[in-house]
């Protein structure tokens, strides 16, 4: 039994380096950062209950879970940036493991898993996207332009001469628009998705569970607000310096800042004088 965890360990440990390492191929901070963090709450929750998990299957939950990941590690070696492909692998990973170590009815003993990689799963911006909708719905005026109106207000209050023309932002020497794209829709889904896994690992009082969602959209569209205005700065100043920013490594730098603040929030959260403040 105990050679037994041992190569269902060294199994585990192999499907994570390789999904790591195929993410790391699409160059994105974002979303390695994403699949690390994901990966690493997972692997903290299964060794909390290391010593509780039944660990007994058959024959054909062995058989069928060997085939998910014989057909999903084939499936890696064509993957051409299947990005949502990608974000599906762990759970289809968790559905194989979990099948060989505890049998196909005993899946359900990694409910927490299974749900926060579907979480991970979801395409697209399936968690920012919502918000978009509700300013559109409630509103005349779009995330972008929000967005847009937030960035010069910012850059007003800097002493900048500027005015705004829609998602349009006019500096003296140059103009920026504020894409769809630019408002980071993506950024804003990172840390939705952070946020609902970290109520899922540790648990909080009510206020935390609307703080927790409410501080990855304030954090998110803040760091983007400031974003923009650097780039609306750069684009009079430095088309050398704007590039870096917009497109190069620097855009990176804004979400690793974000998933920093979002940490902070969170470790705030689970802190014991908040809990003790929370009752």
């Amino acid at each position: 039994m105990k050679d037994d965890k041992y190569w269902l360990l060294a199994l585990a440990v192999g499907l994570v380096v390789i999904h790591i390492t195929l993410t790391d191929k699409i160059q994105s901070i974002r979303i390695l950062s994403m699949v690390v963090i994901f990966w690493g709450a997972i692997l903290s929750m299964l060794w909390d209950r290391k010593d509780t998990l039944r660990l007994e299957s058959n024959v054909f939950s062995i058989v069928f879970g060997t085939v998910i990941l014989t057909l999903a590690l084939l499936k890696t070696t064509q993957l051409a940036g299947d990005t949502v492909f990608l974000q599906t692998l762990p759970l289809i990973f968790v559905v194989g493991l979990g099948s060989i170590a505890s049998g196909i009815k005993g899946l359900k003993q990694y409910w927490r898993e299974l749900i926060a990689f579907c979480i991970l799963a979801l395409p697209g911006e399936a968690f920012s996207q919502p918000i978009g909708w509700t300013i559109a719905l409630l509103t005349p005026e779009t995330i972008a332009t929000v967005t847009a109106q937030c960035s010069t207000f910012l850059l007003e209050v800097l002493n900048f001469e500027v005015t705004l023309d829609g998602v349009l932002i006019y500096l003296p020497n140059s103009v920026v628009e504020v894409a769809d794209a630019c408002a980071r829709l993506r950024v804003l889904d990172f840390l939705l998705r952070l946020s609902i896994l970290f109520l899922f690992m540790f648990p909080t009082d009510r206020w935390g569970k609307i703080i927790a969602p409410l501080s990855a959209i304030i954090v998110g569209f803040t760091i983007n607000v400031i974003r923009i205005s650097l780039m609306a700065h750069l684009a009079a100043t430095s088309e050398e310096a704007f590039h870096y920013w917009h497109t190069g490594e620097g855009s990176q730098i804004f979400s690793v800042i974000s998933i920093l603040l979002f940490g902070l929030v969170c470790f705030w959260l689970i802190r014991p004088e908040y809990s003790s403040e929370g009752g």
